[in-house]
């Protein structure tokens, strides 16, 4: 059709013609099926300039000028790439001619002008563009007026040719997919420059690689007609031949073999010459070859074209070049054996896949193990792109492409890459590896040139400097930094093709290397590859050789990078290098290479970035860096290359140790080609390993930096003055793993994180340099040292002899070898610098004084230490650590004195200079002057009071410290001297605090007089203090109480001059009154002696009062009263403090006189007559107080428990007949036997600990086996031995209760032994000890502990009938005992129980209508009703005893009552009850004895609140709607779940009138004042960037404009075994308690009638609804028994009353009592009532 179309004897009228193509291959079809065969003139070649300035309007003039000559002379016009000439040739395109004179005109339009041009009849035009150009850029009515043909090099395949297309087009599929995944990476991700028709161009050049194959090995004519018979099938294309003006001479094998020439005549010539194109004398001849076409230079001078007429008729076949294929590379092509017969479609094939794999990259040749081709293809395919095509660097490749002979290279290659351009630099660099001069290679770059005609000429000018040697002509372009990239490419490439044969073969010796610059990340700018031809195409990655790691990459495939890292040393590179070179390429097989140094310094300045300094440190990272450069570098210094040793060895290390982690670690280059984003960042494959290399290293460099960098370490290394061995000392440290772990610690990502480097050597916040090397790391090493000697066998050893012990461990270690290598004066500075590092290490020192104070007191336990150890002098770590361990408590107290008072380190210095003491004593001088400073503190005043009293309390915590009996050990005798006084004077400020802070504090401040008192005896206190401060004296304590009585009496005021007890009742006065007579009385007692009076009187002084006379209270009495009060109770709390702190101390026993002198004060004797008082210093009887006065026994019990029983009993003796009442005697034996009680537990308790086993368990046994045999005191002759007996009776009693729910249960020989005997003597006790108390005794313990049950369960057991009173046992059985804990709920629901039972034994339902007449209306009574029937009537139809079970005919009396007097859900329930079938809530409610007790209850209060949640009350609607209808709650918030705080931190932000924000990662953060940031801070939460300046937050920081609640709904405790128990929403304990008791019965009765509604509300899901509500019902009743502090039994009345209580509760007193939160009061006020 379009050789039709261009046909000039068709006298039809045809319009010109579009071809649409890829990569400008219509052209070349269109040339050699067309023009090549000699039927239509050789036509005029318009290819368009991409240079920017051939854009511009002249050339446009130009092009437009040649065109118009075409059009004239009718010779046929062939445009390309000419977008910019088609709106010019508007009117000829149209064909809209005008005809004149029988001549055809049209317009050409040239800007703003127009020219008529004479357009010849046989003109014919043909516009050759890119079909997706044509899509995007033609203008519709353009494309409509041209004929349209899709034309590309697959348009006249033969069949089986296209067999082979399809088949090449499956394996391109194939070869692009990885895994399942076909949309990871697309053909053109992985053949650079593929277009769809990519296929064919290779098929074609196969076919050509056929031909040339089958030409070396024929021989003769026979054989190149068959060559020439495969090349017809093939339709061999030629290439693109030069521009129009020049003279095209094609060879046509279609027609039998002749050559058919086309030439131009001198005319044309000329008119070319008018256009200004340039025209050369020589031209060449275009010839099918193995690239597609042959070049031979011709001549188009008239003799030449003769010639060239003799030779058409011959039947020679031009020498043409050989495609650019090693010798033996076809054997690799042809997968199968030499001598292996192939058919011609499978050697097609395979050379096609040859081409194809030149343009892949070699990340997917990686892929391949991951593809959908076989194992073995896959690995041939490797084989043969890395081994074979050259494909490593640009130099590999020309080397390779030089060594052929001039016939066997292709002169015109293009080259695509990822990696950068080449330099100048890199031009030596090739030249010098190839051989060459500079003159004979020259690099041009497309984007210096702005016209073609200045690319071309200097293309001549190069190309005519060139000779027969090799010429190598580089030209390179980045195809993202042009506009016009494809077009600007195609031009330039055919210029350069023009320029390049123009030139006679024979005297030009020049290849022509096209190199394009391509972007992994998809741009506009996409580049079409693949041009075939006289083109080789060919891709390589990297164009740069690299001694840094191996150029074959596939060498790197399954070795891990640690064993890449482990590799010789670098100086072994060139050793390789010349091993290499002396092997041909062909057999070398380079080993897997990476320079390991190099490596490691690309990845420093990284890993150094990674390390943060604190923030208020400066920056060390300049420093770093060049420490790291100076190590890394060619440094001749040992130390650099032993670091450098070392250093690799132990990243080796690390890396081996992260690798152990990951699975197949030795594919990380097949990973790395995986990942698309990795590739794109990377750019080559070579840089996106290296990347990979450094990102695996970074991490694990920056981790040993951060550890050997620690306090300035590295500034020992490189310029601090160390010695030769100190420095060999931080080497052995750096290479010695057992020393410093490396390793990465657990759960590290191994991602680029930022590390925060420690800095552990702080004077204040500035921080110091480590004065010795790994100080912080060695004290670790010596830390763990000293732990393991403490546990090691020989427990018994003394503490200096596990220190000596400790030292040998340090110096056989491997630290202390290295210590042994360094000389004596090493190893003392060693020493020095470590203690400085140590001190700074161990203490928080804020000072240079400090550091200073520190370092004397350790250096004097060293030598105090060594020599009480009588070992020779030694400052080395080891015995620095045992020091610092053995005199830990005087150096913390020396820390913690230092601290409180920052001022004491220059004051020590001072003295210590002055006192030359040999040990250390840093501590008793520190403790010395704070006490001084303390002491001569004045108290005159309160604020100065106060000022006293926080010293006292800043110095309390290190004091007790030092008053310590291990503290004192340590110390010297000089030492302890000074230490004694110390305690001394610390005592008597101990007990000013208390008086100040339980006194002075206390009292009014208002009251002038008052205060003044106080102070004025504070002074007094004071004095006594300082002149004895031993209150364990009875004459201190005696004063001690004379001082305060005098402050009492003192304090009276002048209101109650006649004293505070009123003289009629003689108790303290109440509501004082004032008479007339001014005596003062209590206004009850005044009013009841005035109306026994007839006349009027003072009750005292008998003076008559007015006749209307009435009492009132005297406010200011009252006042005076209340104030005097006040200062009495708070003389009591200070005296009590004093006896229980100061009076008794542990490890002593106090005084006879000091224990008379503290019994004296409980008794008030008045005459004969005593009575119990508190303890008090003053004489008035005591408040029924027992608490305040047990506490004195019980620690007189406590520190001297066989002398105080002694006292107890002296005066129990005096005061059995002294007494006044039986009740204070009553109060007092009950008093001492508390005291007794506790004591023995207090006792008994401690010994246990101590021994490690229960000791008073036989003594018990003992005890209640002398108490059955009456060998125990009486109360009448040893009344404190008798109480002694009745306290240890009561333990023992206490723990019987405790076995005997255990031993009822289980069969005779569950309990231990000893339980069991102790059980048989209280037994005996009970039986024979004549006194049914103690019966009562265990069994309200029994009750309190294990629930009235166990009670039940035990009175039901013969063996344990001993218990139980014999009159009780009687009782039981004559009229057995029901426990029925509904009774709680009233009278009325034992009448409707009594009632239910009636109906019951006499089938008349008379009573329970008779209880109901009044009732029917009250949703309560109804409620009790469903109790009554569940007691009586479905507890016996579950029962196992048939006889219990009722009667069918008194059952359907029940329900027909039921029906008559209920409706609704408690119908329901109600008929339920009634059923003996097992469904709904009767199903759950299934009675048996293998239930627990627990259980059992739960059951009673699931029917109880079943019954009330359906009573119809409004409050309890939400837990009907639960129990009835879940499904309706799903989505409902349920009480007592955990809430979100999002409303009280919006409230709290209101209040402080603050703004949140969060940083990049989602934390927040708070902004004040404005609210809008000032400041740059860092993230608390992940340390990243937050805040901002000048108001402006930085990026990722933002502003919480609402804050939503998070709240779940639903069920979301989880199990019952992990919930929490704390309460939410302001709640109490009870109230939360309560409350999820109630849900949880709610949604238990609603699980039975609609389980999947209720699992619906659960979060998250359960599989045993059931189970997992009644494990929720226990734990609420444990939870609020123990809150209430009572039993199951009680906790469950308890419930029940509550339950009670929701059902009485009226609808307007429930709205009055929830406002408030009272409700749960009232309820269980109610309770309490009921």
């Amino acid at each position: 059709m379009i050789e039709q179309n261009l046909d000039h004897s068709n006298e039809n009228e045809c319009r010109y013609l579009l071809l649409l193509t890829t990569n400008s291959a219509a052209l070349y079809i269109v040339q050699q099926y067309i023009f090549s065969k000699g039927t239509h003139a050789c036509p005029e070649i318009v290819f368009g300039s991409g240079f920017p300035k051939d854009q511009e309007y002249a050339q446009i003039c130009r092009n437009v000028s040649r065109v118009k000559s075409c059009m004239e002379t009718g010779r046929t016009v062939i445009l390309l790439n000419l977008l910019n000439l088609y709106e010019s040739l508007y009117d000829a395109l149209n064909q809209y001619y005008v005809e004149f004179s029988g001549q055809r005109y049209v317009d050409l339009g040239l800007g703003s002008h127009r020219v008529k041009c004479r357009v010849h009849r046989d003109f014919r035009l043909v516009v050759i563009e890119d079909q997706e150009k044509v899509y995007a850029k033609f203008p519709v009515p353009l494309k409509n007026r041209l004929e349209k043909h899709r034309v590309d090099r697959s348009t006249d395949l033969t069949p089986w040719q296209h067999r082979v297309l399809v088949k090449l087009r499956d394996w391109v599929y194939a070869f692009s997919s990885v895994g399942s995944s076909t949309s990871d990476f697309t053909p053109t991700d992985v053949f650079v420059g593929f277009h769809g028709d990519a296929c064919a161009s290779a098929l074609l050049q196969a076919l050509e690689k056929r031909e040339q194959e089958l030409q070396k090995v024929g021989h003769g004519h026979g054989l190149v007609s068959k060559v020439t018979s495969t090349v017809k099938e093939g339709n061999v294309i030629t290439a693109p031949v030069e521009k129009g003006n020049i003279t095209i001479i094609t060879e046509n094998r279609v027609q039998g073999g002749e050559a058919v020439g086309h030439h131009m005549t001198t005319d044309d010539y000329k008119e070319n010459a008018i256009i200004g194109t340039e025209s050369d004398v020589y031209h060449t001849i275009l010839a099918d070859d193995e690239e597609g076409l042959a070049l031979i230079r011709i001549d188009d001078s008239e003799e030449a074209i003769e010639v060239e007429k003799e030779a058409e008729g011959t039947d020679t076949i031009p020498k043409s070049e050989e495609m650019d294929i090693d010798p033996g590379e076809p054997e690799a092509v042809k997968y199968n054996e030499p001598n292996e017969p192939k058919d011609e479609e499978d050697e097609v094939y395979e050379f096609a896949k040859y081409f194809l794999l030149k343009c892949a990259t070699p990340d997917s040749v990686l892929r391949l193990k991951y593809s959908k081709l076989g194992n073995q293809e896959a690995e041939k395919h490797q084989w043969l792109y890395f081994h074979q095509q050259h494909h490593h660097s640009l130099k590999d490749f020309m080397d390779s492409h030089l060594k052929r002979k001039n016939k066997e290279r292709s002169r015109f290659i293009e080259v695509t890459t990822f990696a950068g351009l080449l330099t100048k630099a890199d031009v030596r660099n090739l030249t010098q590896a190839l051989g060459l001069s500079m003159e004979q290679l020259l690099l041009l770059s497309l984007h210096q040139f702005d016209t073609e005609a200045s690319f071309c000429r200097k293309i001549r000018n190069f190309l005519q400097c060139a000779n027969l040697s090799s010429h190598i002509l580089l030209v390179q372009t980045d195809i993202e930094e042009s506009l016009c990239k494809n077009e600007l490419i195609a031009s330039a490439k055919y210029c350069t093709m023009n320029e390049l044969l123009s030139f006679r073969s024979e005297d030009c010796n020049c290849s022509v290397v096209f190199i394009t610059k391509l972007s992994r990340i998809a741009s506009g700018n996409k580049y079409i590859g693949f041009q075939g031809g006289a083109w080789l195409s060919v891709h390589i990655d990297d164009l740069r050789d690299t001694k840094d790691m191996s150029l074959d990459l596939s060498v790197f495939c399954g070795t891990p990078i640690s064993k890449l890292l482990s590799q010789p040393r670098e100086t072994d590179v060139d050793v390789i290098e010349d091993q290499e070179s002396s092997i041909p390429v062909g057999q070398r097989e380079e080993p897997a290479y990476l320079h390991r140094l190099s490596l490691v310094k690309s990845c420093s300045q990284k890993a150094v970035s990674l390390l943060r300094d604190p923030v208020n440190q400066a920056s060390r990272s300049m420093t770093r860096m060049g420490i790291l450069l100076d190590l890394l570098g060619n440094n001749p210094r040992n130390t650099a290359a032993r670091f450098q040793k070392v250093l690799l060895k132990r990243l080796v290390v690390a890396l081996t140790q992260r690798e152990e982690l990951i699975h197949n670690s030795g594919d990380w280059v097949n990973k790395e080609a995986m990942k698309r984003e990795a590739l794109q960042e990377g750019g080559t494959l070579r840089h996106t390993l290296w990347r990979c290399l450094q990102g695996v290293l970074t991490p694990v460099l920056a981790r040993v930096l951060e550890v050997l960098d620690r306090d300035s370490n590295l500034d020992l290394l490189y310029d601090a003055g160390l010695s030769e061995g100190l420095i060999q000392f931080w080497l052995d440290i750096f290479s010695d793993e057992q020393i410093l772990d490396l390793s990465l610690p657990q759960g590290s990502s191994g991602s680029e994180q930022e590390i925060d480097v420690q800095c552990n050597l702080l004077v204040g916040v500035d921080k110091r340099s480590g004065k010795a090397p790994f100080s912080w790391l060695i004290r670790l090493y010596c830390q763990n040292l000293w732990e393991e000697s403490q546990f090691v066998q020989g427990t018994g050893q003394s503490i200096k002899e596990r220190i000596q012990q400790f030292v040998s461990a340090v110096t056989g270690s491997s630290l202390g070898s290295y210590v042994e290598k360094l000389s004596e004066r090493e190893q003392v500075e060693l020493g020095h610098k470590y203690l400085t590092d140590f001190v700074l290490l161990s203490f928080k020192t804020k000072t240079e004084e400090e550091m200073k104070v520190f370092g004397a007191a350790l250096l004097g336990c060293v030598s105090a230490l060594q020599q009480s150890m009588s070992v020779t002098p030694c400052l080395s770590p080891a015995w620095i650590m045992g020091a610092a361990h053995h005199y830990s408590p005087r150096l913390d107290a020396l820390s913690h004195a230092l601290q409180l008072q920052p001022h004491l380190a220059p004051l020590i210095l001072k003295q210590q200079s002055q006192k030359d003491l040999p040990d250390m004593c840093e501590d008793i001088l520190a403790l010395g002057i704070c006490m001084e400073e303390t002491k001569l503190q004045p108290m005159t005043s309160g604020p100065e009071c106060m000022s006293f009293l926080s010293r006292v309390e800043l110095l309390q915590p290190c004091l007790q410290r030092v008053m310590s009996h291990s503290y004192c050990s340590l110390c010297s005798p000089g030492c302890l001297k000074h230490l004694t006084a110390i305690k001394s004077i610390w005592q008597g400020m101990l007990v000013m605090a208390a008086f100040i802070e339980q006194v002075v504090v206390k009292v009014n401040s208002n009251d002038e007089k008052l205060v003044a008192l106080t102070m004025k005896h504070c002074s007094q206190l004071q004095r006594l203090m300082e002149e004895c401060p031993n209150l364990q004296s009875k004459a201190t304590l005696q004063q001690l109480i004379r001082i305060l009585n005098d402050y009492h009496e003192e304090s009276i005021s002048r209101e109650l001059r006649f004293g505070i007890k009123c003289p009629v009742c003689l108790l303290d006065m109440s509501e004082p009154c004032v008479l007339q007579c001014e005596h003062v009385f209590c206004l009850s007692c005044v009013k009841s002696c005035l109306q026994a009076q007839e006349t009027k009187y003072c009750p005292k002084c008998r003076t008559n009062l007015p006749p209307n006379y009435q009492p009132t209270v005297s406010s200011s009495i009252e006042f005076a009263l209340k104030e005097h009060r006040d200062v009495r109770r708070c003389c009591n709390s200070f005296f009590l403090e004093v006896v229980s702190r100061f009076c008794l101390s542990e490890g002593q026993h106090p005084e006879e006189d000091m224990v008379e002198l503290l019994f004296s004060l409980l008794i008030s004797a008045q005459g004969d007559v005593y009575k119990t008082r508190e303890l008090t210093p003053f004489l008035e009887c005591v408040d029924q107080s027992p608490v305040v006065r047990s506490v004195l026994p019980k620690l007189l019990l406590q520190y001297s428990f066989d002398q105080v029983v002694g006292h107890i009993q002296t005066y129990l003796e005096n005061l059995e007949d002294k007494l006044l009442d039986d009740e204070d005697r009553t109060e007092l034996y009950r008093l001492f036997a508390n005291c007794f009680q506790d004591s023995l537990l207090c006792l008994s308790l401690g010994r246990a600990l101590e021994s490690g086993e229960l000791w008073h368990q036989q003594e018990d046994i003992n005890f209640l086996s002398r108490l059955v045999r009456k060998q125990t005191p009486s109360r009448e002759r040893q009344p404190a031995e008798f109480l002694l007996s009745m306290a240890r009776l009561r333990i023992s009693l206490d723990t019987a209760a405790r076995i005997l729910p255990r031993a009822v249960g289980q069969k005779s020989g569950g309990c231990a032994g000893w339980e069991q005997k102790l059980l048989e003597q209280v037994k005996a006790v009970c039986e024979y000890g004549g006194n049914d108390w103690y019966r009562v005794y265990l069994l309200r313990a029994l009750n309190r502990q294990a629930g009235i049950d166990c009670v039940q369960t035990l009175m039901n057991s013969a063996p344990y009938e001993w218990v139980f009173p014999a009159e009780l046992l009687r009782i039981q059985r004559l009229i057995p005992a029901e426990v029925d804990r509904f009774m709680c709920c009233g009278q009325l629901y034992q009448l409707l129980r009594n009632g239910v039972g009636q109906v019951l034994l006499e089938s008349s339902t008379d009573e329970l209508k008779t209880n109901l007449q009044d009732k029917v209306s009250s949703s309560s009574a109804r409620v009790l009703l469903a109790l009554a029937l569940f007691r009586r009537v479905t507890c016996r139809l579950f029962s196992p005893d048939s006889a219990l079970h009722p009667g069918a005919q008194e059952l359907e009396i029940l329900k027909d009552f039921v029906r008559e007097n209920t409706a609704g859900h408690l119908r329901e329930l109600c008929t339920s009850l009634l059923s003996s079938q097992a469904e709904g809530l009767v199903s759950q409610l299934h009675i048996s004895a293998s239930k627990s007790a627990e259980r059992h209850r739960l059951m009673e209060l699931v029917v109880h609140a079943n019954a009330v949640f359906h009573s119809g009350s409004r409050l309890l609607h939400p837990l009907h709607l639960i129990a009835s209808r879940p499904q309706t709650m799903t989505e409902a918030f349920l009480p007592t779940m955990p809430d979100d705080n999002t409303s009280i931190v919006h409230q709290w932000l209101t209040e402080k009138k603050l703004k949140m924000y969060l940083c990049s990662n989602g934390h927040p953060c708070m902004v004040g004042e404005c609210g809008k940031p000032t400041a740059l801070a860092k993230c608390d939460t992940c340390g990243v960037q937050i805040g901002g300046q000048h108001h402006k937050p930085v990026p990722g920081f933002t502003l919480v404009h609402s804050m939503s609640d998070q709240t779940r709904r639903g069920h979301v405790l989880g199990q019952a075994s992990h919930r929490s128990e704390a309460p939410n929403r302001d709640l109490t304990m009870v109230q939360s308690s309560v409350l999820r008791l109630c849900l949880h019965l709610a949604m238990l009765q609603g699980s039975a009638f609609n389980p999947e509604g209720i699992s619906a509300m659960i979060q998250p899901t359960v599989y045993n609804i059931c189970e997992f509500l009644w494990h929720h019902l226990e734990k609420d009743m444990e939870a609020l028994g123990k809150t209430l502090n009572l039993n199951w039994d009680d906790t469950a009345i308890a419930v029940h009353l509550i339950l009670n209580a929701f059902a009485h509760l009226s609808t307007a007193l429930w709205e009055e009592n929830l406002v408030g939160k009272n409700f749960f009061c009232y309820c269980m006020t109610e309770s309490q009532c009921t």
